[in-house]
């Protein structure tokens, strides 16, 4: 079963296979399962056990409020932005678990994080009927400041931090900090919301900006790509709309694989690549010439540290029960069945497959040697032996680039526990590489 939602509606698809089942057999579950959408929506307590199994659904007509009664509800909305407002503050409230009148400045310093932003953006599409912008709202998380993008949404207006440039159907290109023109650029790579705190550590003089696969187009294009491929075209784009400008590269996991490939373009003038940063990369081909037994080995030994450090998190009181069986992934789909966590939205399903995929085509490229300025970043997912082997890339990266460690788990590093470290290091890389620069200039 596939449930798409577009700005023009919804659209519910049915696969299923005919020597299995019936047409009317496939008929009569669409209904029912219609038919339970419908009862859930106007009533979100119903058990789905007090259902009761139809054949067909029944749609009853709603009789039609007359026009001159009630405007449209876009017309109402628009008519008087505290209505938007007010929507919203609602929604922020039940999303962050605090009063309405506490819903006031910026999302993230009200204690929201990347899954509730996405579960955010996702009830507020709901509510008013439009995609909204994550670029619009990573660049400027406030209240009010989405209330105005919602307002110019519903009015019609082009929104232009969404718009984007050559191959808009691959790539979004979302602003996390601006800067003068000029100024040296950050690109993150995927992910958006691992980098919004780093972002804001980031001094004004260095914009940063976050190249994601889109949403609307872009998993499909993407299935036709390779590595190598995907590459040339993030190069080209940026090649596009920072011709000239310093350029920093920066990746975790798989994407940081990815940065490196987009720094390796001929697009790109090796002297605009300033900086290549890499969170807990592993070379590619380590995962195609691991044996069946070396790799159980290696995803045990993972899934045994990762337990060990979010059950002393735990025995801590850093984090609830909840949280550890999330962390950890023990009991992750019977919380989301009892509603302990919110259901994965639309943008989490979508950074999952395109996560997935790119680790595919990274087991399908051959790893090239580069020899310009990296930086790789270690958290605690990682044994020491990535310290002494540079995570498998040290006969392919310069002799002296350094490794440095992280507190945190993976991705929290990059979003809490080492996210002022990494930026310390980043802008301290890239303003010795432009003093260098403007030297030799001189």
């Amino acid at each position: 079963v596939q449930i798409v939602g577009r700005n023009s509606g919804w659209k519910l698809m049915l696969d299923y296979n005919t020597s299995l089942f019936t047409a009317e057999t496939a008929e009569a579950f669409a209904d029912f399962l219609l038919q339970t959408f419908e009862a859930v929506l106007r009533d979100p307590e119903t058990r789905l056990a007090d259902l009761p199994r139809q054949q067909t659904a029944i749609v009853r007509p709603v009789p039609a409020t007359p026009v001159a009664k009630v405007a449209p509800q876009s017309e109402r909305l628009v008519s008087d932005h505290s209505d938007i407002r007010a929507e919203l503050q609602r929604i922020w409230s039940e999303v962050l678990g605090r009063p309405p009148s506490d819903c006031e400045g910026d999302f993230f310093e009200l204690g929201g994080h990347s899954l509730v932003a996405l579960r955010m953006l996702a009830r507020a599409q709901e509510s008013f009927g439009q995609r909204l912008s994550l670029g619009a709202f990573l660049e400027d998380p406030k209240l009010d400041a989405l209330t105005e993008t919602i307002a110019r949404v519903l009015e019609g207006a082009k929104d232009h931090a969404a718009q984007t440039v050559a191959n808009a159907e691959l790539w979004d290109v979302l602003p996390l900090r601006a800067a003068v023109a000029d100024s040296p650029v950050i690109v993150t790579v995927n992910q958006p919301f691992l980098y919004h705190a780093f972002a804001r550590q980031i001094s004004e003089g260095v914009e940063v900006i976050n190249l994601t696969i889109a949403e609307e187009h872009g998993l499909t294009r993407l299935a036709a790509k390779d590595f190598a491929t995907l590459a040339a075209d993030a190069a080209d784009l940026l090649c596009a709309r920072y011709a000239g400008r310093p350029i920093a590269l920066m990746g975790h996991c798989v994407d940081g694989l990815l940065a490196l490939r987009i720094a390796q373009q001929e697009a790109l003038a090796r002297e605009s690549i300033i900086l290549v940063g890499m969170i807990d990369p592993l070379e590619p081909v380590d995962f195609v010439r691991r044996g069946r037994f070396e790799g159980v080995r290696a995803r045990w030994s993972v899934r045994l540290r990762r337990w060990g450090h979010y059950l002393g998190a735990k025995l801590r009181g850093q984090i609830g029960w909840a949280d550890l069986l999330r962390q950890t992934g023990a009991g992750e789909k019977l919380l989301r069945r009892f509603g302990a966590i919110a259901p994965e939205t639309e943008a989490e399903r979508h950074a999952f497959a395109v996560n997935h995929r790119l680790v595919q085509m990274s087991q399908e490229a051959s790893a090239e040697p580069f020899d310009g300025d990296v930086a790789l970043f270690k958290t605690e997912a990682h044994t020491d032996a990535a310290l002494r082997g540079s995570f498998g890339w040290s006969r392919l990266l310069p002799a002296d680039t350094p490794v440095y460690q992280l507190p945190g788990w993976h991705q929290d590093a990059l979003m809490t526990t080492g996210v002022e470290k990494i930026a310390q290091i980043v802008q301290a890389r890239i303003a010795r590489r432009m003093k260098d620069a403007s030297r030799h200039g001189g």
